[in-house]
């Protein structure tokens, strides 16, 4: 079969020069327009060779297989198909980013790699007696380049134009025709791209556009704009006064409720395994920026407090209920000891003395930022300058400087501290140590142990400041109730027992004088 179509070396011809007379018509007796001469004169020639053996320097799309011992169907094997002509290409690449907006005109990013590339092709599919692509190219997606098709195969759809080779899955496709004209359709389709081959042998041609103009930018310094966010340096990089953030006040709690602990206040690990930072925005520790989901340490620690607390607020509602049972007892005693543990084991872990360390850094550093004008703010605690002066003092001989600072619960109340040792070694290298202790502390674990069981002496004012003690003496009285309550009840079924015997041994004797 001859191919006569846009790409075979059919000559297209056409009548030029043709003229017209008006002669009168023999039959009809009429004036008519007929042919006087004509001209044939090649108007148009289109490639040269046929189909099959032309190098047509065209878009051309193949499917191959991406199993090394497999083949594609008969059909298509070692063939390209170059029904269309290619009118551009959209090729876009993107990142994965995420934006976390930040107090003030300031934001942070982070990135995690490349997002999948798709690349938007578009074209025109002749619809001529010739040249049939609009069907042709829809039963060739339909068949062998959709996704679905290919990826089921095991086969990769490659796409070769403007000296690269793209190869991916066809996501979609679309054919637009207009009644403008029924000779053609534009089509577009989509393809999720896994490689991209560039014809071009060399690998680095940028370097050959490479210029030494170093000196163009001098004028820009992105050293200080560009620091590592941390929490040393969080409040001089986006300097949240000016942002106009209201801090809503507290409602008034009422009196004898219930102690509401932050939910939200947890103690977060501030280094990973592998013992990095965890520079993401939920570990950020800081007093002054207050939301929901971030808190300091002491505040974690005070919501444990708060809901030891809570224990004992519930022991004595029951208990002024007089409904109280052993087994509640128990359940709540345990429930507070439980707390206690793991509230103890928090409060010797390491990281959670690390982390209190960096917020007793924070809050220090934005204390000094407030108290001086902004051209004599520092982004890092180590660079206040009593903090250097207390470094500069131990470098001239060996000795220590100590400093403690209280730290106060959101009731104003002190709730911790912190103390920092500044010690100068051996080698001359000076050495900061940090420790951090909550008041809950003040109070041991046997003596709480000895006032839950009522032995010992009673405690102290300041002793019953401690929720843990007030857990302790809310038990101490819950298991005393729970006695009462016993004794109570043996009491009345003692005296229910008398009755009943009392009221058969009259009977009895009502039936004997009868």
């Amino acid at each position: 079969m001859t191919y006569l179509g846009v790409y075979s070396n059919t000559v297209a011809t056409t009548n030029v020069g043709t003229e017209l007379e008006l002669k009168k018509n023999p039959k009809t007796k009429k004036n008519e327009l007929s042919v006087k001469s004509t001209a044939v004169q090649d108007r148009h020639s289109f490639s040269t060779g046929s189909l099959e053996g032309a190098n047509l320097n065209v878009a051309k799309i193949r499917v191959v297989s991406t199993l090394p011992d497999k083949e594609v169907d008969a059909k298509i094997r070692g063939k390209a198909y170059v029904g269309f002509i290619l009118t551009e290409v959209q090729e876009t690449h993107n990142e994965k980013v995420e934006l976390v907006p930040l107090p003030g005109d300031t934001y942070a990013s982070y990135f995690y790699g490349a997002s999948p590339r798709q690349f938007n092709f578009n074209g025109v599919l002749l619809n001529t007696e010739q040249d049939k692509w609009r069907d042709s190219f829809e039963q060739l997606y339909e068949k062998y380049l959709r996704g679905s098709a290919s990826s089921r195969n095991f086969n990769i759809v490659q796409i070769r134009y403007g000296g690269r080779i793209v190869s991916g899955w066809l996501l979609n496709m679309s054919q637009q025709q207009s009644s403008q004209s029924d000779l053609y359709a534009q089509f577009s389709f989509s393809v999720l791209v896994s490689r991209i081959d560039m014809l071009n042998k060399s690998k680095d041609n940028y370097v050959d556009y490479l210029v030494d103009q170093a000196d163009a930018f001098k004028a820009s310094d992105l050293s200080k704009d560009y620091a590592i966010l941390d929490n040393s340096n969080y409040n001089s990089m986006v300097n949240p006064i000016r942002t106009g953030t209201i801090v809503p006040p507290k409602r008034p709690r009422r009196s004898g409720g219930r102690r509401r602990g932050n939910n939200g206040c947890y103690f977060t690990n501030m280094e990973g395994d592998a013992g990095n930072d965890n520079l993401n925005g939920s570990a950020t520790i800081s007093d002054h920026i207050n939301d929901s989901s971030t808190c300091t340490v002491f505040d974690a620690i005070q919501n444990q407090r708060d809901k030891i607390a809570n224990i004992a607020k519930e022991l004595n509602d029951k208990i002024a209920k007089g409904n109280i049972s052993e087994a509640e007892v128990d359940r709540l005693a345990k429930a507070k000891e439980d707390m206690i543990k793991n509230l103890n084991k928090k409060l010797k872990d390491p990281v959670v003395i690390r982390s209190a360390q960096r917020d007793s850094d924070a809050a220090e550093l934005y204390k000094y930022n407030q108290s001086v004008d902004e051209s004599k703010r520092v982004d890092s605690v180590h660079k206040i300058p009593y903090r250097k002066e207390q470094t500069d003092s131990l470098k001239g001989g060996h000795g220590f400087s100590n400093s403690r600072t209280e730290v106060l619960g959101k009731d104003g109340n002190v709730v911790g501290y912190t103390e920092r040792e500044l010690a100068k070694s051996n080698k001359g290298d000076i050495v900061i140590r940090t420790t951090a202790r909550s008041t809950f502390k003040d109070v041991s674990n046997e003596r709480m142990s000895e006032i839950e069981s009522g032995k010992g002496e009673p405690p102290t004012t300041e002793e019953e400041k401690n929720e843990g003690v007030q857990a302790a003496m809310a038990v101490n009285a819950a298991r005393e109730q729970v006695k009462k309550n016993k004794a109570k009840a043996a009491a009345d079924r003692e005296k229910k027992d008398q009755s009943d015997a009392n009221a058969k041994a009259k009977k009895t004797r009502t039936r004997t004088k009868q």
